[in-house]
């Protein structure tokens, strides 16, 4: 039979279709906003941040996208991993939109305001949340010998909530360091262990 044409509906025929598409998407905005960024004095314009540039970038740039390839890769094969029963993309419908809605509005309060700003990390943090809740589900549901692989995941992706968490914190109570130790936690908490 010849291949379906494309469609939005077959994004939700695997978890991992759902993720990397909106990972994908979230790259390219956040990658244009960035890029915009950087070419603004180029055309005489000089951009006004209202968190520190390098450290939005740093966690706008390693949360916005990575996680949600995490989420749809762990989605897919996890059950595989485990001898469990396979996920579906429309169990990670809320946890992925309250992550592209997160990282939207970080990336707005990027500029707008540390308060919006804040309020996007809280979203990615519930989002974080509910896929670490989600990977925990399948987890207890398997009885497959060796599952310390997605422990490990699993525990690293706890860092990830607590990387989210902290930026909201220290961007609410408008503490720069806390936030700079929310991105540094990100990446090397949560990201990069994966």
């Amino acid at each position: 039979t010849p291949p379906a044409p494309p469609s939005l509906r077959n994004l939700l025929l695997a978890p991992h279709r759902y993720a990397f598409a909106a990972g994908t998407g979230l790259l390219l905005l956040v990658s244009l906003g960035w890029a915009l960024w950087l070419a603004a004095p180029l055309a005489g314009l000089s951009p006004r941040s209202a968190l520190p540039p390098t450290m939005a970038h740093g966690f706008i740039f390693g949360a916005a996208f990575i996680p949600l390839f995490i989420t749809g890769f762990i989605h897919t094969a996890g059950p595989r991993w485990l001898d469990v029963q396979p996920m579906t993309a429309r169990q990670l419908r809320w946890p992925v939109r309250l992550h592209v809605a997160g990282i939207a509005l970080l990336v707005a309060g990027a500029v707008a305001g540390a308060a919006l700003a804040a309020f996007g990390a809280l979203l990615l943090a519930m989002a974080l949340t509910a896929t670490g809740a989600s990977l925990g589900a399948l987890l207890r549901a398997s009885r497959v010998r060796d599952r310390l692989h997605m422990r490990c995941v699993l525990a690293f992706w706890i860092g990830g909530i607590a990387a989210a968490l902290l930026l909201a914190a220290g961007l609410a109570t408008n503490h720069p360091i806390a936030a700079g130790v929310a991105a540094w936690l990100l990446i090397f908490g949560c990201v990069a262990p994966i």
